[in-house]
């Protein structure tokens, strides 16, 4: 690995400056050859990228007269972009006339190198940039400052070496960049499709513009057509999500639920199979009358993570989030009436909120439960229908510590009772059918159903918003 370098100018300093450059920065007092006498203390790594504030130590203080008048100020040369920056050596103490001298030379040395390179800090004095490969781990940096004296800006420390590999997707790489790069190609062909110019950048540049977006829930498309996204997805005997069935509709609201679902059901193998399920979401209105209408004795349980986020718009705190979560988690109904009423004792109006929704948001009412902790209560254990007292036999599918110890004691294999949801066979046949893809639609069957249309284009009032509008939650810390 190279080491960290820095500026070394020619020091006929004062003892005003050099006391000023001494109290702002920690130094390092190296031992000099004959060759290097003159030359400036070396500033020590661990403040190799701390903000600095003095201008004597890059303003070429202490260079000659006759050196004013050559283009760098010194013996540093100014950036010139050159055509390719393919393994590019980086010199400290380079100048740069403007601050977008120095963004474009960055982002063509990342689109030459294929390294994603993020902006740490970006203000009117100090830029710095690193290197987010290998998971972050990459140590390259880099770090310009501005000197107020000449009106320039100067590469000041770095560490060029990379220890990731190439990369295709480069967020460093927008649309602001990519118009100039294109603007020539679109002014000689107005009509270019936006697939061709894809290609187009694929091929000179060796790098993707095109970034999927995945929607869950109720999302909404912000496509051409736009619209929302409806998904259902299960878990596997694994611990991971299994993708089940997907739609675009118009809107969210019961209509758009309920012909989905009528689809799902149907898919599944009918209500009474679909009667084995729970089904979690949120509290939309016109998903829980779907699924009320069409499975009445099916399970519903509500996610509690959306159910806090309403309930912290009446009733912030910590400490009513802590008793809320606690009371979500208990495993049978005598724990949750308890942590009820904790709640009560310390806002009325917050249990009464809580529980005129209906108790299908605790745990004591779900299917799944991940500890319990042996805290001296005794349960009764029945082999023969699978089941216990504390219920998390029934709950995860897999004998608990208290039914494992009867089982020993009756010399059972606890295996036998495991749930088939975990076997590898399961697993196995889970995954086993093959999505195949889609024929092109020049081979496409004929058929006798009216032909499928794109649904009507729907114009938002407003300027269409770019990001997602966050809830009160991911805004602070509390959430």
């Amino acid at each position: 690995m190279e080491e960290l370098v820095d500026v070394n100018v020619g020091c006929d300093i004062d003892d005003d400056i050099q006391e000023n450059f001494e109290g702002n920065v920690e130094v390092e007092v190296q031992s000099m050859s004959n060759e290097s006498s003159g030359a400036c203390d070396s500033v020590s790594s661990d403040s190799i990228f701390d903000e600095w504030e003095s201008e004597q130590l890059v303003s070429g203080a202490g260079r000659d007269e006759e050196d004013t008048n050559v283009e760098g100020y010194g013996t540093f040369a100014t950036f010139v972009l050159p055509k390719r920056m393919v393994d590019f050596k980086w010199e400290v103490g380079t100048y740069f006339a403007e601050k977008e001298d120095i963004v474009e030379a960055i982002k063509s040395y990342a689109l030459d190198n294929g390294r994603n390179i993020k902006f740490v800090k970006n203000d009117k004095e100090r830029m710095r940039f690193k290197c987010v490969g290998a998971k972050g781990k990459c140590p390259w940096r880099l770090y310009c400052g501005y000197m107020k004296a000449v009106k320039t800006w100067q590469l000041r420390t770095m560490l060029d070496n990379h220890t990731c590999s190439r990369e295709f997707n480069l967020k460093l790489i927008d649309s602001k960049w990519l118009s100039k790069k294109i603007e020539k190609t679109i002014r000689e062909n107005p009509t270019v499709k936006g697939v061709d110019i894809r290609e187009k950048v694929q091929r000179k540049y060796n790098i993707g513009i095109s970034r999927p977006i995945i929607g869950l829930d109720g999302a909404f498309l912000k496509g051409k057509y736009g619209g929302e996204l409806l998904t259902v997805v299960g878990r596997d005997g694994n611990e991971q999500m299994l993708p089940i069935a997907y739609c675009v509709v118009e809107v969210e609201n019961k209509d758009s639920w309920r012909w989905f679902l009528e689809l799902l059901v149907d898919d599944l193998g009918g209500p009474e199979i679909c009667s084995i399920f729970t089904f979690i979401s949120d509290q939309q209105k016109g998903l829980r009358y779907a699924i009320d209408e069409l499975l009445p004795t099916v399970d519903q349980r509500f996610c509690v993570r959306h159910m806090y986020s309403n309930f912290r718009k009446k009733y912030p705190g910590k400490n009513l989030k802590r008793l809320m979560w606690r009371a979500a988690t208990t495993t049978h109904p005598q724990t949750w009436e308890m942590e009820m009423r904790n709640i009560r004792a310390v806002n009325e109006d917050a249990y009464k909120h809580l529980i005129a929704i209906p108790p299908s948001w605790s745990r004591n009412k779900l299917f799944e439960v991940r500890h319990i902790y042996n805290n001296g209560d005794k349960f009764v254990v029945n082999i023969d229908d699978s089941s216990r007292t504390c219920r998390t036999w029934m709950m995860t599918g897999i004998p608990c510590c208290h039914s494992l110890a009867t089982m020993k004691f009756l010399n059972i294999d606890g295996e036998k009772f495991i749930d088939s949801c975990y076997f590898k066979s399961t697993y196995e046949e889970t995954y086993s059918t093959i999505i195949y893809p889609i024929n092109g639609a020049k081979i496409w069957n004929i058929t006798p159903h009216p032909d499928v249309s794109p649904p009507h284009k729907r114009v938002l009032p407003g300027r269409p918003k770019r990001t997602r509008r966050l809830e009160q939650w991911e805004m602070s810390d509390e959430g």
